[in-house]
């Protein structure tokens, strides 16, 4: 009989036990499945359902519930005020000590961290700090293979954003072989990720080149969207077929398959104005449509994509550089100068301004992380403290006085100890803020350079159109008809002027805002050079050729290279050093 009591009671205990694990189990997968990873669902809906949510734990009682709460509370703070770079940033700070207090030795604790993971790492990539971001996923991937939890539901998209991340940071093939993993993963019917992830690996094919089984794959993207019924219902879902519909229509265009392009951009465009919303995804099919209209010499479309595309860079609230510069490179495309120097002129002060932005919330988020590390640690040591004056108490009452000598002994001992982790842990926090602000910027250095890079060709190919057209001009004005004379002349005259004023263009200017510190670290190793000759190293250190700088100069490409000639005569003694590598090695940090 009592047997048989003592095995009822501790099977009570288990099914205690096992349902308070359970009940936490069912919430975070309530949380995940039906509210974050939800495409059917809106903001506002999400919102509600997580309020929902929170009134029904009240009068619930499991184990970790007040980690859990503030994990739903994060998690409708990032929906409630996605722009809100503040709110999201305190919400980040909530998700990262959740995680620091999950333990992940128990199986329902380690989904709430592998949650609070997944949050994390979309804050941080929405944000553009994708090398946080990848740490933060790496941990998570690392802590699922180590402990085969490959039953999890939302393995897939760990596999999906670690690939997104490492393509971000340029790692394609590395990439592609993660977004494969993904995937194997998904669940053959969930059409949405699955289109999502081959959206992600056509994206990285075409960086590496291979632009035709970029296609294939980007074609596979869409048939996977066509096979979710009523999508159009959902804004979210309409966005990323839109999206991947407009990715077809680009590539389309790069193939050279123009009606195949033209199709998907008038699908894409459909789509958009459907849901109503625009974002970054717009830019493809918009630059497909403009440019099957230039090759058409469509008059009325050229004319229609282009107001289309002013009244959705209003729309847009990232990345508008894209559209702005759209418009410059259309208007070249029709030659008109103008407003092409207008709207590349716009897409450079959006970019500086979002970049600017950039930086500011990747500072915010390493003063996040930093200080969540103090506190974390502050809060390690308070309770290692606190076990160990219980553990004295006891020991003084048992043992008594004559241990007192070797207690304190080992107490400062400790102390010390703790004392040069925490300098350890600070001074490797403070190397990894280094170099996160070494890379940014290096990263606004290259992108600077390319701009100029861009702004050097749009002026040599405006210069190298007008040549020839002065040069057609001169053989038609050989015609011996007085008429045709005349009008050619006053055309030469116009031709002419036109010149001038693109030879008054203040590319040096630009060069000298953007080098200064390179014309600086230039003139101090070399004074004898002239600020001309300074000046033509500049144009070397943004790798332009010698036919570049001669259309930049108005000089003839031998007399660019007699004066390259020069300058190197001036500077190097060994014929067989290069100049433009010589230039570059002057301006490294370690450099001559």
């Amino acid at each position: 009989m009592k047997n048989i009591i003592a095995a009822l009671f501790f099977l009570i205990s288990f099914l205690s036990f096992s349902q308070k694990t359970k009940t936490l189990d069912q919430n975070v997968y309530l949380l995940e499945k039906d509210i974050m990873y939800n495409d059917y669902l809106t903001d506002s809906i999400r919102v509600k359902k997580i309020d929902l949510l929170l009134k029904d734990l009240k009068f619930t009682d499991f184990e970790k519930k007040d980690l859990f709460i503030q994990y739903a509370k994060s998690f409708k703070t990032i929906t409630s005020h996605e722009n809100d770079d503040v709110n999201v940033i305190d919400a980040l700070d909530d998700l990262i000590w959740i995680s620091e207090n999950c333990d992940t030795t128990n199986s329902s604790q380690t989904i709430l961290y592998l949650g609070c993971v997944l949050q994390i790492n979309r804050i941080l990539s929405k944000n553009d700090a994708f090398e946080l971001a990848l740490k933060f996923t790496k941990n998570g991937l690392d802590l699922i293979e180590r402990r085969k939890l490959f039953s999890y539901m939302w393995i897939n998209e760990f596999y999906n954003d670690y690939g997104v991340n490492l393509s971000y940071l340029q790692r394609y093939e590395e990439s592609i072989k993660t977004l494969e993993k993904a995937l194997v993963y998904t669940d053959k019917e969930d059409y949405s990720t699955k289109s999502s992830i081959e959206h992600n690996i056509t994206l990285n094919l075409y960086y590496l080149g291979k632009i035709e089984k970029s296609l294939d794959h980007q074609k596979l993207s869409c048939a996977y969207m066509d096979k979710i019924t009523n999508f159009e219902k959902y804004p979210d879902l309409l966005i990323t077929y839109a999206s991947s519909v407009s990715l077809l229509a680009y590539i389309y265009y790069q193939t050279k398959h123009f009606d195949e392009a033209k199709k998907s951009g008038l699908k894409a465009r459909l789509a958009y104005e459907k849901a109503g919303e625009y974002d970054s995804g717009s830019y493809p099919y918009l630059f497909a449509l403009i440019n099957i209209a230039i090759k058409n010499k469509n008059q009325e479309e050229i004319k229609n994509t282009l107001q289309e595309i002013k009244t959705i860079v209003k729309k847009v609230k990232t990345n508008k550089y894209l559209f702005y510069n759209l418009l410059s490179k259309s208007y070249a495309s029709i030659k008109d100068t103008a407003l092409e120097k207008k709207y590349l002129q716009e897409a450079y002060n959006i970019y500086q301004l979002e970049n600017s932005k950039i930086i500011s919330n990747l500072q915010g988020f390493n003063s996040k992380l930093q200080s969540q590390k103090i506190k974390f640690l502050k809060s390690k040591q308070d309770l290692q403290e606190l076990n160990y004056k219980k553990s004295n108490q006891l020991f003084f009452v048992f043992i008594g006085l004559l241990f007192i000598v070797i207690i304190a002994l080992i107490y400062f001992s400790r102390v010390k100890r703790r004392l040069l982790e925490s300098k350890n842990v600070i001074a490797s926090t403070e190397i990894q803020k280094n170099e996160y602000k070494a890379q940014l910027v290096e990263k606004e250095i290259k992108e600077k350079q390319e701009l100029v890079s861009r702004l050097a060709s749009h002026i040599k190919l405006k210069q190298e159109t007008e040549t020839a057209f002065l040069k057609k001009i001169k053989e038609l004005k050989r015609n011996k008809n007085n008429n045709i004379e005349a009008v050619i002349s006053e055309l030469q005259v116009k031709m002419m002027n036109l010149l001038q004023i693109d030879q008054g263009f203040q590319y040096g200017q630009e060069v000298d805002e953007i080098n200064q510190d390179k014309k600086e670290t230039l003139k101090h190793k070399h004074p004898e050079l002239s600020d001309k000759e300074v000046q033509f190293c500049m144009y070397l250190l943004l790798n332009l050729s010698t036919k570049e700088i001669s259309s930049l100069t108005n000089q003839s490409p031998g007399a660019v290279r007699v004066y390259k000639n020069n300058i190197k005569n001036k500077l190097i003694k060994d014929n067989e050093i290069d100049l433009t590598s010589y230039l570059k090695q002057i301006n490294e940090p370690n450099g001559y």
